[in-house]
């Protein structure tokens, strides 16, 4: 393997993680010990082979075995020996690094722009820093970069909010947002949003959904919402 493909000591880490959690019952185990349980008190239940109606529980050795491989990457911990015997409940700071290396990977882009399907239901911003005006992302794999509005000294500006390379507000990395998806406007003093004919899940403000085409004017501290991707509004 050649030096410059061979895996980082944090990528080797991750995998193992993640060949941890490649079992449902290991994903119903965490889930379950959220409070410390004794092995006596895990219970987990799986399909019935041939009838996936019915289900029964697995065997403590079962149970064991898969808390064995919990245990070994560290994303479940025991607790307490004494009269109460050992108890098993989830590690927060492991499971906490997973989420935060997800997060890094999510920020990850192709050299090329590729051509995915919006999924129903320069440009990318600028990180931590802020302009006069701008939408801030608040929510999103890329929480607090900043999108400047810095509007003309005279006359109309507009800025599209979309998955496609190349736009004002480039949100590629969720796929509920549509190519071109939303417009924001600067027009006689006023920033305004409206819905873009093209967007299929549709624009939102403060938690309500835009009437197609309409345009709605933006104050201080709204939210803006396109996909999973939630900005703020700042003047």
């Amino acid at each position: 393997m050649d030096e410059e493909t061979a895996p980082v000591a944090e990528e080797l880490e991750l995998a193992r993680v993640l060949d941890a959690l490649s079992h449902p019952v290991r994903l119903s185990l965490l889930r379950i010990l959220q409070e410390p349980k004794p092995i006596g008190g895990i219970v987990v239940r799986v399909p019935v082979k041939g009838d996936v109606e019915r289900t029964r529980p697995i065997s403590r050795q079962g149970v064991r075995d898969h808390l064995d491989r919990l245990l070994y990457a560290r994303l479940v911990q025991t607790i307490g020996d004494g009269d109460r015997g050992t108890r098993y409940i989830v590690n927060p700071q492991s499971l906490y690094a997973l989420a935060e290396s997800f997060r890094q990977m999510s920020r990850l882009r192709p050299e090329a722009e590729l051509e995915n399907e919006t999924h129903s239901g320069v440009a990318p911003g600028t990180p931590f820093e802020l302009a006069s005006s701008s939408l801030i992302q608040v929510k999103g794999p890329q929480e607090g970069r900043v999108y400047p509005l810095t509007p003309p000294e005279t006359g109309r500006r507009e800025w599209v909010i979309g998955r496609r390379r190349g736009l004002d507000v480039v949100l590629d990395h969720d796929l509920r947002v549509s190519s071109e998806n939303s417009l924001v406007v600067w027009e006689g003093g006023v920033y305004s949003i409206q819905d873009l004919y093209e967007s299929r899940n549709g624009t939102w403000v403060n938690f309500t959904q835009l009437p197609p085409l309409e345009r709605r004017p933006l104050r201080t501290g709204d939210l803006v919402q396109v996909g999973q991707t939630v900005l703020l509004f700042r003047a």
